[in-house]
């Protein structure tokens, strides 16, 4: 996946900016101490440095990126005023294949310079961005492994800010520390991070057969960790305790019961290449999306869901039609265009209507691209909003990972309920949100302010 970079304001959700490999070129983390060694001070300089294009276009996301350079500039030149976010958090993270190499997390950034470039030659522009992390601050600069929190009293209010006095044995599992109760006179309290982790591994307690796979027991929990914040609060906040029910080896596969508020897990099956977790995650998507109140009915989350799918695949059979036209006929013929409509269009898969390009070779390009692990829930729901029906055949896309044919075809608002649990599992792995964001942008987008609106 290459370069991914968040920005973030410290108190506050507003003004995310956040931009992909497409529009970042390198990113340099510099360490600076006084030369001689025997003059080394305490006092050390941390300078991060990131270069990105700017590239103008119509399409959609090339549209959401440069709205996110533009708020990137309005950062570097704000005056100086801790309270109106001059300083944020700032996450950079370089993925190789499927692993991530390396995460630097900045976390109260401020802006030492910022540059933009434009020539009549290249037709990008190009952006400097250089960081530093505030003076006092540098050692919570971290790579990661562990949040760094404030020793704030101050917690979310999803959160409680005590523990039982005496931890179940359970615990003892995992061999986890479990901070004590908020000590008054003290003053000290357990980390945000600490707090959810040992509340999570309670929950996790409750659950039927769980204490009976170690292995699977922490990869979960290690997943968890890594999820944005507001999934992991959500989860413990409609969640119930034994809310989980294992099932054996010969069970097909797992689900979430509504009339029971029960999730139905078969653990073997989700030690998968996917991600372990990934299934759980999925479940308690359903499960958090019904509890909630059934937040993919949204209109506006369905609506942008087909968008996204519209928007890209006529992007890509247009990119297709123009590549395989003529170059003498562009003048004429370039501006014809591709709709889903066609696409979608029975005619022309059957030979009654001559098609621009050949469907079945866009549907068979695109299946390659989704064979990725990473990509297992775009390519699901792709294979259902691809669906067509050509004589007693069915076209559709199939790529790493799709439910039946019949699955998407009886029930026409499953896309969106699996949508919608997707869209929460991908919360707990940095690549599958990062091609959420590619594939489903606006989808994605409404998604996130839907759980912002039951986080409360």
């Amino acid at each position: 996946m290459g370069l991914s970079m968040r920005i973030e304001g410290l108190d506050t959700d507003d003004n995310i900016i956040e931009l992909y490999e497409e529009s970042l070129v390198s990113t340099e983390y510099l360490h600076n101490t006084i030369g001689n060694a025997m003059a080394r001070t305490g006092d050390t300089g941390y300078v991060l440095r990131i270069v990105g294009r700017i590239e103008p276009s119509l399409k959609s996301a090339q549209r959401t990126t440069q709205k996110s350079i533009l708020e990137l500039t309005k950062w570097a030149y704000l005056p100086y005023a801790p309270e109106a976010d001059f300083y944020r958090k700032v996450s950079i993270v370089y993925e190789k294949g499927e692993q991530i190499v390396r995460e630097l997390n900045f976390t109260k950034a401020y802006v030492l310079n910022y540059e933009e470039n434009y020539d009549n030659y290249s037709g990008t522009g190009s952006f400097h961005l250089t960081l530093g992390q505030k003076r006092g601050e540098q050692g919570k600069i971290n790579f990661g492994e562990q949040e760094q929190a404030d020793a704030a009293k101050v917690f979310t209010p999803l959160l409680p800010n005590a523990f039982p006095p005496k931890p179940p044995a359970y615990y003892d599992l995992l061999k986890i520390r479990i901070p004590e109760p908020v000590d008054a006179t003290s003053g000290a309290a357990p980390t945000r991070k600490e707090l959810i982790e040992a509340l999570f591994i309670k929950k996790m307690g409750t659950f039927s057969g769980m204490a009976d796979h170690d292995t699977y027991l922490k990869e979960v929990i290690k997943r968890y960790m890594k999820g944005t914040p507001i999934a992991q609060e959500l989860l413990l906040k409609y969640v119930e305790d034994d809310s989980l029910k294992e099932l054996t080896g010969d069970d097909d596969g797992s689900y979430y019961r509504d009339s029971k508020k029960t999730v139905f897990l078969n653990i073997d099956d989700d030690f998968s290449k996917q991600g372990i977790g990934v299934i759980f995650f999925h479940e308690y998507g359903h499960y958090i999306d019904h509890a909630a109140g059934d937040l993919s009915d949204d209109k506006t989350f369905r609506e942008n869901l087909r968008a996204d799918f519209k928007n890209i695949m006529e992007s890509r059979a247009n990119a297709m039609y123009l590549s395989e036209l003529d170059p003498k006929l562009i003048p004429m013929l370039g501006n014809i265009k591709i709709r889903l409509e066609d696409i979608m269009n029975p005619n022309y898969w059957n030979g009654k209507e001559k098609p621009l390009i050949d469907y079945k070779e866009l549907y068979k390009i695109i299946s390659k691209e989704l064979m990725s692990n990473n990509l297992s829930a775009v390519s699901d729901l792709y294979s259902g909003l691809s669906i067509v029906k050509v004589n007693k055949s069915t076209e559709r896309i199939i790529g790493n990972w799709q439910h039946p044919e019949k699955y998407w075809t009886e029930n026409p608002d499953k896309i969106y309920i699996e949508a919608f649990a997707h869209c929460y599992e991908a919360q707990f792995d940095p690549n599958r949100r990062a091609n959420f964001r590619k594939y489903f942008p606006t989808a994605y987008k409404r998604f996130e302010e839907l759980l912002e609106g039951v986080h409360v």
